[in-house]
């Protein structure tokens, strides 16, 4: 087996390592320092989330041309998760929070948009549940998106938003209308679009005009797009399928076409005529990579293709345009590189870099200058710090490639043998791990373990056939996958077999306990974070989320189950059903305000490694959810994973 790395990376990873010491615990768990690097549209501000502690977490507006803060916004009880400038004269913020809707019997995350005020340095929320609206109607409180801003007016001054909408305070029919709100979220919002209950999306032209509206009816699952003429719907679009297999995600420059992703059979991108109904493929598509997603600029408007991959690649479709961004990306050989932002002429590009040699870099790339270096994300880390990330790939036992992400401890650089190996399946499952840092991979490295990252069957990025052989695979081929991923390693003598442990979160929990559960001789220990443990219990609580009609459950059993719900079938592969068989001291951990795989999961399953007299600690981390979000809580998290797994398969004694 080769592990493959840049030449460039091996030679400056080597003159870049040194003795000292390697960072805390609390370096890797800590949230990135920086993160979300915006430039406004005449490249005269910069804002960027600045992330000391849960308390000290600031948006923070700077000028470029005096080089100096302007604005600091204490964001430490909003948490956005998107920061844009709209002009340069308003910056949003699109945050969430926890909110016990017990009307609608569950909790969820309910997210909301702020819009700072540059010039007056203010801050007002843009919706808000139950708010009043002109004519009378108001906000409704069940629902959970309201920071989603669809469009905008020519200058940015005005905003278009969808939001449920219901005509009195006992009135529980709701509608998805178009909401008109001013930038600066002063005056009471306008609805300018009036739509159902079973509308999803709205198209606008370049004046913020309604174009066209995108509808998905959960009882008869027909998918549809419907175009506005004067003031009637037509029809134009539609199809009727279980699970939605259209992804309507931009639109074209002269705003005649909506462009979608269908998955499935035809798998492919396409352009939807708005003129006539038409259907054709995507132009510019290069058929020989797999296609993540498209580049939009700050009006939804396509203008490239991103590649997938353990690294991004992109097609501008700009020539021009295009060989700039191929010189950027290639200027960090053998990284990651992300296009995070850029103004409207693109003379401005924000870039963001992360690998063996960047921990997590920004760049400001000025057409015409050399590039200049803004920020780090991760201020306590250095890129000495960084264990270098290799990829390799094995066949698993049916022949299927799985490719691997590798991280080798700098402790035993040039002795890559018989290390004490963690097995990191990610979460998902239709997901990908990437080239880059990943904090709980550099942490155990740190700490002298091999990590190994097997893109296992039902992953994404490695085209539509690794995804689809996972259907139906839970427990099964996809565990066989992560198995045969530690006999690779054993066998080419990187990995000691009395030395292994697997550690996942979300889908990766369910693989870490499912991997203690169904083969038990396997790990030394395994580490679920927000893992699920009871598939029966977890698709009955999706259901009372997400309502009986709804495609979710037709996702799950297809993901699962590859077929119609089966509770005995769930049970086989639920590793709570197989608790006496552990042998393996097992870690639980979950946050208690989890609303996408709920706290009770882990609880069960402790309680069944328990009365199976088995090993098992659960830690519930307080005011936390399935991402981690809260610094604390995430740090706390990662050092009981690091110390369980180095109090296991830790160093001979």
């Amino acid at each position: 087996m080769k592990l493959h790395f840049s030449l460039l990376c091996i030679v400056l990873f080597l003159t870049s390592i040194s003795a000292n010491s390697a960072p805390s615990l609390e370096a890797y768990g800590r949230l990135k320092q920086i993160s979300k690097v915006r430039i406004s549209p005449n490249a005269e501000y910069m804002a960027y989330r600045q992330t000391f502690s849960d308390e000290n977490d600031n948006i923070v507006v700077r000028s470029l041309l005096e080089n100096k803060i302007v604005a600091t916004i204490n964001v430490s009880r909003i948490d956005p998760g998107r920061l844009y400038f709209v002009n340069n004269d308003y910056l949003i913020m699109t945050a969430s929070e926890h909110a016990d809707l017990r009307e609608y019997r569950h909790e969820f995350d309910v997210s909301t948009a702020f819009s700072y005020d540059i010039k007056n340095d203010t801050v007002e929320k843009l919706l808000e549940l139950e708010e009043r609206l002109t004519g009378g109607r108001k906000i409704s409180k069940g629902q959970t998106g309201l920071g989603r801003v669809v469009g905008t007016s020519e200058n940015g001054n005005r905003l278009f938003m969808p939001a449920f909408v219901v005509s009195s305070d006992i009135d529980r029919t709701s509608d998805y209308s178009l909401l008109r709100v001013h930038a600066s979220g002063k005056g009471r919002p306008t609805i300018v679009s009036r739509g159902t209950g079973n509308t999803r999306d709205y198209f606008l032209d370049e004046k913020g005009n309604v174009l066209a509206r995108e509808k998905l009816d959960n009882r008869t699952n027909i998918h549809s797009i419907e175009r506005l003429d004067g003031k009637k719907w037509t029809k134009i679009y539609s199809y009727q399928s279980k699970i939605p297999n259209h992804n309507f995600i931009a639109q074209s420059s002269d705003f005649d076409q909506i462009i979608f992703r269908r998955s499935g059979k035809n798998a492919g991108y396409f352009q939807l005529s708005l003129s006539d109904g038409t259907v054709q493929h995507l132009d510019k598509i290069d058929k020989h990579k797999n296609t993540y997603g498209v580049v939009r600029n700050d009006r939804g408007l396509i203008v490239g293709m991103r590649y997938a991959g353990f690294s991004p690649s992109y097609r501008l479709f700009d020539d021009k345009l295009n060989k700039r961004v191929e010189s950027i990306v290639k200027s960090f050989e053998g990284h990651s590189v992300y296009l995070t932002d850029w103004t409207k002429d693109w003379k401005h590009i924000v870039v963001y870099v992360e690998g063996s040699l960047h921990p997590g870099d920004f760049y400001l790339f000025v057409e015409g200058e050399d590039p200049k270096f803004l920020v780090s994300s991760r201020l306590d880390i250095q890129s000495k710090d960084v264990n270098l990330i290799g990829k390799a790939k094995f066949k698993a036992r049916d022949g299927l490639i799985i490719p691997t992400l590798v991280t080798l401890p700098n402790s035993s650089l040039g002795n890559y043998k018989n290390l004490p190996t963690v097995i990191m399946p990610h979460g998902g499952p239709a997901a990908q791990d990437r080239m880059g840092f990943n904090y709980k991979a550099q942490a155990l490295a740190t700490r002298g373990f091999l990590v190994i990252q097997p893109q296992f069957r039902g992953s994404k990025g490695f085209g539509r056939k690794h995804y689809e052989a996972g259907w139906g695979q839970w427990g099964k081929a996809m565990q066989d996958d992560l198995t045969d991923a530690v006999n690779f390693f054993v066998k080419k003598g990187y990995t000691d077999p009395d030395r292994v442990c697997i550690v996942g979160s979300s889908y990766g929990g369910y693989a870490a306990l499912a991997g203690a559960a169904f083969t038990p001789d396997l790990y030394q220990c395994a580490v679920a974070v927000a893992g699920v443990s009871h598939l029966p219990k977890m698709l009955k609580y999706d259901k009372s989320r997400s309502g009986k009609h709804s495609w979710v459950l037709d996702y799950w059993n297809r993901s699962i189950l590859a077929g119609e719900y089966d509770k005995e079938a769930l049970k086989e592969i639920s590793p709570y059903y197989s608790a006496e068989k552990i042998k393996a001291p097992v870690l639980l951990i979950h946050g208690e305000d989890d609303t996408v795989v709920g706290y009770a999961q882990s609880k069960l399953m402790h309680k069944a490694i328990k009365k199976s007299g088995g090993k098992s600690q659960l830690i519930k981390l307080k005011n936390d959810d399935h991402y981690l979000r809260d610094g604390s809580t995430r740090t706390q998290a990662l050092k009981a994973m690091v110390e369980f797994v180095e109090a296991n398969i830790g160093e001979k004694s």
